[in-house]
C-alpha cells in the first residue's frame, strides 16, 4: 500500500480506520477502495492503521454509474 498525502478542502467526507493487524483488513481496504474509485483514497496513519477517505457526493455519483 502507498500512501498519498492531499488537502481535503472544505467539502464533506467521510472516514473508515482499519486496524491492518486484523486478518483481512488489507484486502477489506484495497476492495472498498476500488469500490468507490476515484472518489476515495487511502492514507495510511502507522504500519498497523489505515485510514479509507470517501469523498462527499459519491454514492450519488455511484448509484449513476449502475452501482446501489
Amino acid at each position: 500500500m502507498t500512501s498519498t498525502t492531499f488537502h481535503l478542502g472544505d467539502g464533506p467526507y467521510e472516514l473508515v480506520i482499519f486496524d491492518l493487524r486484523a486478518p483481512g483488513a488489507r484486502r477489506r481496504l484495497r476492495s472498498e477502495c476500488a469500490a468507490w474509485g476515484e472518489d476515495a483514497a487511502i492514507e495510511l496513519l502507522d504500519p498497523d492503521h489505515a485510514v479509507l477517505i470517501v469523498f462527499a457526493g459519491s454514492a450519488a455519483r455511484m448509484e449513476g454509474r449502475g452501482a446501489a
